[in-house]
This record gives C-alpha cells, sequence and structure tokens, in this order.
C-alpha cells in the first residue's frame, strides 16, 4: 500500500510542478513581450548628464624614486623595453628553423650576423663529416653473407 501511496504523490507533485512552471513560463513570456513593446521613459542628454554622479579625481603627485639595482654591475634597470627583447630572439628561432634541414647548424648568439651563420653551417658540415655512419639495428650484421650461392641467372 505505501508503493501505490508513493507514486499517487509523485504523481500530484509532478503534475502540479508542471503547472507552476507553466505559469511561471507564461509570466516570464510575457513580460519579455512588454518589454519589447513598451515604451520605456527616455531621457533627454541634458537630463542624462545632471543625473550622473559626480566624479571625484584624486590629486596626483608624481615622483621620481631611484634604486640602483644590487644585481647589476652599474646599477641599472629596464624601463619597460620589453617590445625591443623579444624581436632579436625571434629573428634567431626564425633563422634557426631555416637552418634545421642542414643538420645541427643552430645560432645560439645575438645578433645573428651572416658570418655567424655560415660558421654554423660549416660547424655542422663538420659534425655530419665525423659521424660515423650507424647500421640499422633491424638488419643483421650477416645480412648478405649467409654463404648461400646466388644461384639466378
Amino acid at each position: 500500500m505505501s508503493g501505490h501511496r508513493t507514486a499517487r504523490v509523485l504523481v500530484y507533485t509532478h503534475r502540479w510542478l508542471g503547472i507552476v512552471s507553466g505559469v511561471l513560463f507564461v509570466v516570464w513570456f510575457v513580460s519579455g513581450i512588454v518589454m519589447m513593446y513598451a515604451r520605456m521613459p527616455e531621457l533627454d542628454p541634458g537630463e542624462r548628464i545632471d543625473r550622473l554622479a559626480p566624479v571625484e579625481v584624486p590629486a596626483l603627485r608624481i615622483e621620481h624614486m631611484e634604486i640602483p639595482s644590487p644585481y647589476t654591475e652599474f646599477g641599472v634597470k629596464g624601463i619597460g623595453e620589453g617590445g625591443a627583447i623579444a624581436p632579436p630572439a625571434t629573428i634567431t628561432n626564425a633563422i634557426n628553423d631555416a637552418l634545421r634541414p642542414l643538420g645541427a647548424a643552430e645560432i645560439l648568439q645575438s645578433p645573428a650576423t651572416p658570418r655567424r651563420i655560415l660558421e654554423a653551417i660549416e660547424q655542422a658540415q663538420q659534425r655530419s663529416e665525423n659521424v660515423i655512419e650507424k647500421r640499422n639495428p633491424w638488419i643483421p650484421a650477416f645480412a648478405g653473407k649467409t654463404g648461400v650461392k646466388d644461384t639466378s641467372p
């Protein structure tokens, strides 16, 4: 009997929640229609300015403080020249990307002068000449030396 009673409570609860949510949806929908088509009071620019809150600008005081940096030789610091730091590194990375097909050519110093680029290419060529050819580990060392004579015509 309790299972039947629980089912009945669930059915009634579901029904009334549906009715209430439907009524709330209709009220919400109608208020949206009213907001779309009802004229709102409009203020002319003079009335808008009159109703603005006053703006308080605090008094500014600009001071220069010089605190030498303990990490540099002369105590100098940067002054926000962040835009001047990234381009050389970006250009050097682009050059390194262009040199990548040549082997291990890489430039690690800035500025990337033509002399440094040529030196990096020459060093990469010297390294590639000094590298001992490695055998493919998947091909056995005795490949082609099986002792079986080739009898094909």
